[in-house]
């Protein structure tokens, strides 16, 4: 094929993928939830529900509808650009082209572009990670914009700054025992992780309600859970292991809703007012670490939970939560089931380190890794709506694979230049 073919041939790929993108979503009605509010205030260094890239694109968008359009052309965009990159140097790059634009299409990718929440542009910023991480590997100009989009993906969501703090450990510890001089990208890592500590001591109030959420999820429907935590200092208010539901925001009192830092338009489950500012202070002070011990103490308990999630989480449908009015393009099963996309990541994985392509199996590594450690984070940090929290996981495993599999079938070995290979 002659590069003048190929170069038609991958702009009618993109074309037809944008106009599939974009027609699920214009016309349609934007959907605001429970938790939009708190993506309405931009606060760079000291948020308290929500960290800054989401907010601050809305403050700059105006209104839902412009967010919605906006949350769709930047899915088209990093889609577009994950498939180029990935399948450039491929042997079969119109199939592997092909199967990378329809995951991107599948509804539980999509869907979020008409809500008013996170996951559209964190799903964005994955796949942005992915492209450029990809890129980079292959030429140096592509190692700005992975530092870019390394902020961006950490800073997105409350979970993701843990994998900055992780990432930052371990440059940290890579540079002491090695004795060296940082590089210029492993000292930006080093600045994310610092930069997520302080924004992990600040998003308080996201991690309060969360954390309520999961004592009337989990702990207070558990005699034995339930007993474990008084013992560890939780405070015993009687008859609060049978309070359901939410309570809406002029319900609260101002005093427990100043002390918690909850939005005006932000209801909560009705526990927080159940237990007043005595359970308040507890969850303020050492519910986390009390939760963490839990999780330590029963490996066994805490394993179950998290695998009893790996299907209706990592496999979701779209009808089955998120009610939004985007229209669905192309059919759920094109989002398949996570063990085959596991067992294809792995295959993929296993053949970068049979061919030696250090700088892909890297690339790719880094997305699986983040895939690794965000799925039980926001399994256990999440009492309700699991489906939804890891939504961009179950992307990232696909991407996982997708990106294996496609440099596992690159013509030759990646070289990294000055130059982009074209």
């Amino acid at each position: 094929m002659s590069v003048g073919r190929a170069l038609r041939d991958w702009r009618t790929a993109s074309f037809i993928y944008v106009v599939l993108r974009l027609a699920g979503v214009v016309g349609t009605s934007p959907v605001r939830f429970n938790d939009s509010a708190g993506y309405m205030t931009v606060n760079f260094m000291h948020p308290d529900m929500r960290t800054w890239p989401v907010p601050l694109a809305y403050s700059l968008l105006h209104n839902d509808q412009n967010r919605v359009i906006a949350q769709a052309i930047v899915g088209c965009v990093t889609w577009v650009l994950f498939a180029h990159l990935a399948t450039r140097n491929s042997r079969y790059p119109a199939a592997l082209r092909a199967a990378v634009l329809a995951v991107g299409l599948a509804p539980q990718v999509t869907r979020f572009d008409s809500a008013i929440l996170s996951e559209s542009f964190a799903i964005s910023a994955s796949v942005l990670l992915a492209a450029t991480l990809i890129g980079a590997a292959r030429s140096r100009n592509w190692r700005v914009p992975a530092v870019v989009a390394w902020i961006l993906f950490v800073f997105i969501r409350p979970e993701n700054l843990l994998v900055g703090v992780i990432a930052g450990c371990l440059v940290l510890v890579s540079v002491i025992v090695k004795r060296r001089t940082p590089s210029i990208a492993m000292a930006v890592v080093l600045f994310v992780g610092l930069g997520s500590i302080q924004q992990l001591r600040s998003i308080t109030t996201v991690r309060n309600l969360n954390m309520y959420s999961v004592l009337a999820a989990r702990i207070m429907t558990d005699s034995e859970r339930y007993a474990w935590f008084v013992e560890h200092g939780m405070p015993n208010i009687p008859g609060i292991r049978y309070v359901e539901g939410y309570d809406y925001a002029p319900s609260i009192p101002q005093e427990l809703r100043d002390y918690l830092g909850i939005p005006v338009e932000q209801d909560v489950p009705s526990i927080v007012t159940a237990g007043g500012m005595e359970l308040a202070r507890w969850v303020r002070t050492d519910a986390w670490s009390t939760y963490a011990r839990r999780l330590v103490a029963r490996p066994r308990e805490t394993f179950d939970f998290v695998s009893s999630y790996a299907g209706p989480s990592l496999n979701a449908r779209s009808h089955t939560f998120l009610p939004t009015e985007n229209r669905r393009i192309v059919p759920d099963w094109v989002f398949g089931t996570w063990q085959w996309w596991a067992v294809s990541a792995s295959a993929g994985l296993l053949a970068l380190i049979v061919l030696s392509r250090t700088r892909d199996l890297f690339a790719v590594g880094v997305i699986a890794a983040a895939t690794i450690i965000l799925f039980p984070l926001v399994t256990v940090a999440s009492g309700i709506e699991q489906q939804r929290h890891a939504a961009v996981v179950a992307v990232m495993l696909r991407l996982v694979a997708l990106a294996a599999l496609t440099l596992g079938s690159t013509t030759s070995p990646t070289v990294a230049s000055d130059d982009e290979v074209r």
